[in-house]
């Protein structure tokens, strides 16, 4: 049996005045996420509108894009080859404007949750 390899997400939180939203939509989804998933470590992508979130801070955002990658070294293969030009790429558009922040998510082997529990 082949050793399975925990899954790792790429997650963005992003917020947007609600005057710049759909540009920003438009844009995020034809032409950023298009230009991320070029990237040879990202394996895929799902976008969520959030419903609720409770962050510090005193915002929330209004969406979650959730990238997929085989593992850590292949975030940091990204982060250390096409991350930074994507990076410089939407904050070219929106620097300044909005909110965002960035978690890299580990599946945890050890937890006792999910389709074996």
């Amino acid at each position: 049996m082949t050793e399975r390899r925990p899954s790792v997400r790429y997650v963005v939180l992003t917020w947007i005045p609600d005057d710049r939203l759909e540009a920003w939509n438009e844009w995020h989804n034809a032409v950023h996420i298009p230009h991320v998933l070029a990237a040879p470590q990202m394996r895929g992508v799902r976008k969520h509108r959030v419903a609720q979130a409770e962050l510090p801070g005193g915002w929330s955002p209004q969406y979650a894009t959730i990238y997929t990658l085989d593992s850590v070294e292949e975030f940091q293969a990204y982060v250390s080859g096409p991350g930074p030009a994507l990076r410089a790429e939407y904050e070219e558009r929106y620097a300044g404007v909005g909110a965002i922040a960035r978690l890299l998510l580990v599946e945890d082997d050890a937890a006792p949750f999910g389709e074996n529990a």
